[in-house]
């Protein structure tokens, strides 16, 4: 099973972004369209076609990464949660291959997801193993 476009980009920042600016472009381009000004065509339509070739391009690479990992799982002690101006980060420890690690994993994350992930005890990582610190938390994903 392939990683879930919706929670890429519903927990990946820069495919939040990039579906943001895609949203705010195709409605501009659609609002244009039905109001029939054509002196800005030259300049929406690049901008709609580079917004949302971006995006898909993030979800396809995010997705592929993620997939190639699915058989790699590590399950890893949440050691804290650190909420800092509006920000969420899980403070992993992990081990691989003997290594024991730890990261700090930036999450988009609203007042209801904050307060499931503050019950956090351990979750479930997809790992490189080449690259020990690029990790995925695999219940975002799947």
């Amino acid at each position: 099973m392939k990683p879930s476009i919706k929670k890429i980009i519903k927990y990946d920042y820069i495919s939040t972004f990039l579906f943001i600016i895609a949203a705010v472009v195709t409605l501009l381009f659609i609002a244009i369209l039905f109001s029939k000004v054509t002196g800005v065509m030259g300049i929406i339509i690049p901008a709609f076609l580079v917004s949302v070739t971006l995006l898909i391009l993030r979800i396809i690479t995010t997705r592929n990464s993620i997939y190639k990992l699915k058989d790699s799982r590590v399950k890893a002690i949440v050691h804290r949660i650190d909420k800092t101006r509006g920000k969420v980060f899980i403070v992993v420890n992990y081990e691989v291959n003997t290594r024991s690690l730890g990261k700090r994993i930036p999450v988009l994350a609203g007042p209801i997801l904050k307060n499931r992930l503050s019950k956090l005890k351990e979750v479930e990582l997809l790992v490189d193993v080449n690259k020990p610190q690029r990790i995925f938390i695999a219940d975002f994903y799947y």
